[in-house]
């Protein structure tokens, strides 16, 4: 089946960070603390990936407030001083709120040169509550026609059902998608056990570290592209 729908990863995908330095260690050293990142980071989202988490996903102040108590956790393994760890978490809240993100090079023209080819697009991130700011401003938001975090669904790819409800929104079937993105156990082995077309994007010259899945040497089988322009090749 011809593709007519094509579902984006967000972070490492069509944008990424324009902060130079770790804000959460940041703040910490500013404190007179180390910043010890713990091998299976429990207190980040990222730990949940592929699980659901509905009873925090329930409200945007319910998924606040879980996004605060990992924090909590954090400070405490860190060996953080109890009178201190308040005021620490108020200031990731804030500083986190001021988080800002920008587009890569090339992605708002190939976003609008495939909705000019007639294919629907949309968005699946693993994300916060704020993902429509982040949207907004690297100028994604108008040119996709759904978009859907897993705040707001309460599951993490790849999970099945963050999925399925951008395929919802987006009113496509999994036959006649494809899915792009740079993490190859939510980006890559989820999409395609749900019957997508997933393509790989890696963008790293070197090796980025433990924060993203490193993917087969051989590309199992996947295509993969260093740039979203290659896309014009794949659609």
């Amino acid at each position: 089946m011809a593709v007519t729908t094509v579902l984006f990863d967000f972070y490492g995908t069509l944008a990424e960070s324009d902060w130079e330095s770790w804000w959460l260690a940041e703040i910490l050293e500013a404190r007179g603390y180390e910043f010890r990142p713990t091998a299976d980071n429990t207190w980040s989202a990222n730990a949940w990936d592929g699980q659901t988490h509905d009873e925090h996903s329930a409200s945007e102040e319910a998924y606040q407030a879980w996004e605060q108590e990992r924090w909590r956790g954090l400070l405490r393994d860190h060996d953080i001083h109890e009178d201190d760890v308040e005021s620490i978490v108020k200031e990731f809240h804030t500083r986190r709120g001021e988080f800002t993100m920008v587009p890569y090079p090339e992605t708002l023209e190939v976003l609008a040169e495939l909705r000019g080819r007639g294919l629907r697009l949309a968005v699946c991130s693993n994300w916060d509550w704020d993902l429509d700011r982040h949207l907004t401003e690297t100028g994604v938001l108008p040119l996709v026609d759904a978009r859907v975090s897993s705040a707001w669904v309460g599951a993490r790819k790849p999970h099945p059902r963050i999925f399925e409800a951008t395929l919802a929104e987006v009113g496509a079937t999994a036959a006649e998608t494809m899915f792009v993105g740079d993490n190859w156990r939510a980006d890559v082995e989820g999409p395609g056990a749900m019957g997508m077309a997933p393509v790989h994007i890696w963008r790293h010259d070197e090796d980025p570290g433990d924060w993203i899945p490193k993917p087969p040497a051989d590309g199992g089988g996947v295509p993969r592209i260093r740039s979203l322009r290659e896309l014009y090749a794949l659609v």
